[in-house]
């Protein structure tokens, strides 16, 4: 046996556990700040360039010490806090994604107000429109200063330790210099010692690892085989230091990442004697990289307005990834109190469309009481749990036996969603599952809200803000398809173009917000008046337009446009007073010829005044 002192190397691996603490807490904080900026930069008066900035986060503050208003309102205060030492390359990288447009990704570091010195990555993608116009440029800053101290940390030990003749974080293996090749082609290198730790870290014992030629090789993951067999061939006929990182096969099935560090020792002469190497568990690391990568790729989506499924999925995938043995998913809260499918790229399909719908209440499973009683509910046995009594048979019939699901909160307190995990045997949470819950719980409120802002917009734009019916552009949108679709069918359309008579009046005796509920009554009584799939619109003013899809003949218009006549001769009450305004309705359909949005409109309106001159409240029929 060998016997080292391996105090030296006992206080790196303390050094390097901090470093993992460091890393997590990282990890957890994420503090990454989203902008967004002009497609081309402006040159200051110093000749460095800068981007006028549209909009910048609030994580900005607690990276550059600045708010956000301070960013947007003086584009050259980020040239101001790059490191003198570093405006030189980040200028390139703007000169040159300013001349390509191809994606920015930078480290630099910046002076922050108080005194400190800032590492940031900051990475982005121009945003084009349809025709590929450049719009703006859509990016991140990430404080990157612990990770890139954890860099250093890391360097210094490896200068500092190289020189020692073991390391022992964990397995020792020492083998012949040269392998032996067997007839499969796999390199077998004949091991000379090897520590009983290599028990804990691969699930084989020395002796197997003796017995078995190639077991080494043989274990590591089919996608990872070809670059170790260049590596150790390289290192073979160099003699230079040996490092690869593998997935790695243990004995009991599982996957682990493994590092493996190895030095060639040799004799006074130079000649090579034999490979002194260490082999190291480093899945926790590898996982908190990649859960780390996954979470700014996801940030990264929700800034690009991804669609929200396709982010939702990412983030349970990500999950997944993290913990293998768990199946994730997200159920979205509609405003009647029921969940419906958000994601769940594992679960079984039968099993998903079983739930859609599920009430928020209690004892409906492990979400539907989360949601209810804005809690975490942590189930861990679905056969027993009272909570899943009424869904009991359908989670045993999937093998589900655990589940547990955590409210997903908006910024304003409300439930948006849950997340939950379910486990195919009965079981509770660890404290690393439950980081994870906690960190996707987060990404899915950040996405869920950015989505409904989103969708918001795109309504508002879409929609008259008094009545809420579609607005003029809409209706246009919509009638453009319908037409479309006309035209490779026997069925017909129409246009109703609606202008009430006595609006005025009524305006110039009550008021304009007489007026205006009066427009809304309106609005409600003109959609009680069609089919669910017809679209009534407020073209201007006190004019509403109507499309009416999937008719035979022109007489179905005609009975709605009576029908309209009927319900709007019935007293309004606006101003606490009974008033009666009457509607001139003009008619056009899509008759053969008709296909164009703009002169079925203009049929229908010459039908409308057409109906006024005959002495309003009634309709007309476009020749």
């Amino acid at each position: 046996g060998i016997i080292v002192d391996i105090t030296a190397q006992k206080q790196v691996e303390a050094a390097l556990q901090e470093a993992e603490r460091r890393y997590r807490t990282l990890v957890e904080q994420l503090p990454a700040a989203v902008y967004a900026s002009a497609a081309v930069s402006v040159r200051l008066e110093d000749g460095e360039a800068v981007y006028p900035i549209y909009y910048m986060s609030p994580q900005i503050e607690a990276i550059t010490g600045y708010t956000p208003e301070q960013h947007v309102a003086d584009p050259s205060l980020w040239v101001r806090l790059v490191h003198p030492d570093d405006r030189d390359r980040v200028q390139a990288e703007i000169e040159r994604t300013d001349r390509t447009g191809e994606p920015f990704r930078v480290e630099y570091r910046i002076l922050h107000p108080d005194g400190r010195v800032v590492w940031v990555l900051s990475s982005a993608e121009l945003v084009r429109d349809e025709a590929g116009r450049p719009l703006y440029w859509q990016g991140l800053l990430l404080d990157i200063t612990d990770q890139k101290r954890a860099e250093l940390a890391r360097q210094e030990a490896e200068v500092r330790y190289q020189t020692l003749a073991e390391q022992l974080p964990a397995a020792v293996i020492v083998t012949a210099a040269q392998p032996v090749y067997l007839s499969s082609g796999d390199p077998d290198y004949p091991i000379i010692y090897i520590s009983p730790r290599i028990t804990e870290v691969t699930g084989f014992t020395p002796d197997e690892f003796r017995a078995i030629p190639a077991l080494w090789f043989q274990r590591i993951h089919p996608e990872d085989k070809p670059s170790v067999a260049v590596e150790a061939a390289r290192t073979d006929a160099t003699g230079e230091p040996f490092k690869v990182e593998f997935r790695f096969q243990r004995k009991d099935g599982r996957w682990v990442w493994l590092e493996n560090n190895a030095i060639m020792l040799r004799d006074q002469e130079g000649k090579p004697l034999y490979w002194h190497g260490l082999l190291t568990d480093i899945t926790e690391r590898k996982r908190s990289e990649m859960l780390l990568s996954g979470q700014l790729r996801i940030l990264e989506r929700i800034a690009q307005q991804a669609p929200l499924s396709e982010v939702l999925e990412q983030l349970c995938r990500l999950v997944e990834e993290q913990a293998p043995d768990l199946l994730a998913s997200v159920l979205l809260l509609d405003q009647e109190g029921r969940l419906h499918h958000g994601a769940a790229p594992s679960l079984p399909p039968d099993y998903v469309a079983a739930i859609e719908g599920l009430p928020a209440g209690p004892n409906q499973g492990s979400c539907g009481t989360a949601a209810y009683l804005r809690e975490p509910v942590v189930v861990t046995d679905t056969a027993v749990d009272p909570r899943w009594a009424a869904y009991r048979d359908l989670a045993q019939e999937y093998g589900l036996r655990a589940c547990w699901s955590v409210p997903v909160f908006g910024s304003t307190g409300e439930v948006l969603a849950t997340f939950a995990l379910y486990a195919r045997e009965p079981r509770g949470p660890d404290d690393r599952e439950w980081t994870l819950i906690e960190l996707a719980t987060q990404l899915a409120g950040l996405a869920i809200e950015r989505w409904r802002e989103q969708e918001q917009l795109r309504y508002q734009a879409g929609h008259d803000a008094l009545t809420g019916l579609p607005n003029r552009a809409l209706f246009l949108d919509r009638l453009e398809h319908a037409l479309a679709r006309v035209s490779r069918s026997s069925r017909r359309l129409a246009v109703l173009f609606v202008d009430l008579d006595g609006f005025k009046l009524v305006n110039d005796l009550f008021g304009h917000q007489a007026g205006d509920d009066l427009l809304v009554q309106v609005g409600r009584r003109l959609q009680s008046a069609v089919r669910a799939g017809d679209t009534v619109a407020r073209f201007a003013g006190d004019e509403f337009t109507v499309l009416l899809e999937d008719l035979q003949a022109l007489e179905d218009a005609v009975i709605v446009a009576e029908r309209m006549i009927q319900v709007l001769e019935e007293p309004f009450v606006v101003a606490g007073q009974g008033v009666r305004i009457s509607a001139s309705i003009g008619i056009a359909d899509s008759r053969p010829g008709m296909t164009d949005p703009g002169a079925l409109l203009l049929a229908a309106d010459q039908a409308l005044y057409a109906a006024k001159r005959a002495g309003k409240a009634r309709y007309m029929v476009a020749v």
